[in-house]
Formats: C-alpha cells, sequence, structure tokens
C-alpha cells in the first residue's frame, strides 16, 4: 500500500512539472508566431503538437 501511495505522489509531481512547462509556453508563443510571420493556423498547429507530443 505504501509503495502505491509513493508511486501516486510521483506520477502527480511528474503531471504538476509538466503543466507548468505548458503553462510557460503558451503565453511565449505568439511572438514566435509573429517573428516568423506566421498566421494563427500555424500557431494552433504548433500547440496542437506540442500538447500531443507531451
Amino acid at each position: 500500500m505504501q509503495n502505491n501511495k509513493r508511486n501516486l505522489w510521483l506520477l502527480f509531481c511528474m503531471l504538476v512539472v509538466i503543466m507548468m512547462r505548458f503553462s510557460i509556453v503558451i503565453p511565449i508563443m505568439p511572438f514566435y508566431i509573429e517573428l516568423f510571420d506566421a498566421r494563427g493556423t500555424e500557431l494552433g498547429l504548433l500547440m496542437a503538437t506540442y500538447a500531443v507530443m507531451q
């Protein structure tokens, strides 16, 4: 039982780190898209790809 709790805490911590990374990347992306003269559709595809690869 103790081993299961430890595994759940490890999984929880990993998910928190992943969500923090995702929330850091989202506000920065429009600036990169603007820098490369891309459209909103390309931003959507890029964010969807990033989310799927997580």
